[in-house]
């Protein structure tokens, strides 16, 4: 509906970009007092050692007031804030200026901030809002951290650690979903994505997959119901490849799991499970730690050939021992029994189903039974005294 337009201008909180097209987010501006704020620093920073400092995130309508109230805080020199990406930053925004491709820092949230000031452990970590997706995104990316809630409306600080919350136990059990799979689906479920990020993420995953000895196929769809992925059931799994807003499906939303790419990857062996995890898809083309050639080999060596395959195929450019796999490139193979849910010789409850004079209903009626099938009165009243109309 929108190929057309030059700019894009969204009403919301969901800091996402909308691929090639410029995206201006327009978010709903929201007030905290300097009280509460002053009331949540001073508790951070109560009986802290000296070079502590505090990263703060927030919510996007939130940050206006955060900033006026950071410039006149006592702990100004101790607050670091998470920047705004730059299709939200509408004070220096530009239909030219794009998200600069920073290897120095991490995308959490939404948000930009440096790797040091994350990876220091004398760091606190900090989130002002009460933007329920947002905090998740925080506390699974930063799942070993405490993350300090404050509540923008009482200034009351709560600790939470993300390795500790349900939510964080319920990926790593999606994940264990993909071993047993043998047909992985990689859905392409955002616009929110450039073309060229798209195409880098569907190779790394068909790569990855094909190393593991599994078929996938790729599919292009809206929102996603549970029509749409029901009318594909030989798909044991589903990958939501989606911006970072939306790439979150809570387990048994729907009747086959729907997982991310990092967890795909997890699944396939691609990486070790640890307590941080990730949903920005530029993070795992530029490698994340693992090179795709890394990836392919731990892959391969979670899913090993049988002692009896030689056979040494081409994966997109890397060479993977794969075991021999009659199958073709059709999702299913369609034959004469295609529709049939059973083999008609198995079972005794088959038998003696077929032993039956009555098969049930057929399409052929012979001429003497047609007047079986004419139109005749019917009955009305209650079940105890029926009565024949007319």
């Amino acid at each position: 509906m929108h190929c057309n337009a030059d700019v894009i201008f969204y009403f919301g909180s969901d800091l996402s970009s909308s691929g090639s097209i410029p995206v201006a987010i327009v978010t709903r501006l929201k007030t905290a007092t300097e009280e509460v704020f002053n009331t949540c620093m001073n508790s951070i920073f109560l009986d802290k050692i000296e070079n502590h400092n505090v990263v703060i995130f927030y919510e996007v309508g939130y940050y206006d007031s955060i900033c006026n109230h950071c410039k006149q805080s006592t702990f100004i020199d101790k607050i670091i804030l998470a920047t705004l990406p730059a299709c939200a930053d509408l004070e220096n925004w530009s239909i030219n200026k794009s998200e600069p491709d920073d290897s120095n820092s991490y995308l959490i949230g939404g948000l930009r901030v440096d790797k040091n000031h994350v990876d220091c452990n004398n760091n606190s970590i900090m989130y002002f809002g009460d933007k329920k997706e947002q905090l998740l995104l925080i506390l699974l990316r930063l799942g070993d951290r405490t993350v300090l809630h404050c509540n923008p409306l009482t200034g009351i600080v709560t600790p939470i650690t993300g390795s500790q919350s349900r939510e964080f136990k319920e990926r790593f059990n999606a994940s264990q979903r993909v071993r047993n799979a043998r047909t992985i689906g990689l859905v392409i479920g955002s616009m929110g994505l450039t073309a060229e990020t798209t195409k880098d993420i569907i190779h790394r995953l068909e790569t990855l997959i094909a190393a593991a000895h599994k078929r996938s196929y790729c599919f292009v769809m809206g929102r996603l119901n549970e029509a749409k992925l029901c009318n594909f059931p030989e798909v044991d799994v589903f990958c939501l490849i989606s911006n970072e807003d939306c790439a979150i499906i809570k387990p048994k939303t729907f009747p086959v799991p729907v997982i991310t790419p990092f967890e795909l990857e997890l699944g396939l062996g691609a990486r070790s499970w640890d307590s941080s995890f990730n949903t920005d898809i530029s993070f795992l083309i530029q490698g994340g730690e693992v090179s795709l050639q890394e990836a392919v080999e731990r892959v391969a060596q979670s899913y090993p050939i049988a002692e009896d395959s030689d056979e040494e195929q081409s994966n997109n450019g890397y060479d993977v021992k794969a075991k021999r796999v009659e199958m073709s490139n059709a999702l299913v193979n369609a034959s004469s029994t295609a529709l049939t849910l059973h083999e008609p010789s198995v079972g005794p409850a088959v038998e003696y189903f077929q032993a039956r004079k009555y098969q049930g209903l057929v399409p052929d009626l012979s001429v003497s039974n047609a007047e079986d099938l004419s139109i005749k009165p019917g009955l009305y009243g209650t079940a105890a005294s029926y009565r024949h109309m007319g």
